[in-house]
């Protein structure tokens, strides 16, 4: 009995001690200065160089494990009708895409600032935030292989809520 009390104790302390260091992981920002929106991503993991666009980035794991996962990240100016004349048609139209496509969606929501869609395509786990502000939009999409689930699993809700349009004093 003793022994077993010691085993417990000393899995319930490795576990506090490993949520510990995923919740103390520090954050990096990208900010993107031609569209003005905002997103944190885990410091394991590094920012590409922009594109000639300078629209967005794409975020990757270090070392060996670049293509096991990603973060996807840009934004633009709903000149062209990107999207539809609405959110929710705009949110109904991406979500025909998906199934179309053959991608298995595992959820979904419309918000009032933009939708959240999350799935498996390709063999990657997806988790896509688009929001919209005034006739800018930024999206964010983390993707990963399932054997990176232990590592980016956490992050996931973290990199997703931090994407925003500051609010900039006039």
């Amino acid at each position: 009995m003793n022994f077993l009390r010691q085993f417990f104790t000393i899995v319930i302390v490795a576990a506090f001690v490993f949520v510990g260091k995923i919740n103390a992981q520090s954050m990096k920002t990208y900010f993107n200065d031609r569209y003005g929106y905002v997103v944190s991503y885990p410091d394991f993991m590094t920012a590409g160089e922009e594109p000639m666009a300078k629209d967005g980035v794409t975020i990757k794991m270090k070392g060996a494990n670049a293509e096991k996962a990603c973060i996807i990240v840009f934004g633009g100016f709903n000149d062209m009708n990107i999207f539809s004349k609405s959110l929710s048609d705009s949110y109904k139209e991406t979500i025909n895409r998906y199934v179309s496509s053959g991608v298995e969606l595992k959820s979904s929501k419309l918000r009032k600032d933009g939708f959240d869609i999350s799935g498996i395509e390709n063999g990657y786990h997806f988790y896509r935030r688009v929001i919209w502000k005034d006739d800018y939009y930024a999206e964010v999409t983390v993707k990963y292989l399932r054997e990176m689930k232990p590592m980016c699993g956490p992050y996931v809700k973290k990199v997703l809520s931090s994407l925003h349009f500051p609010v900039v004093d006039e």
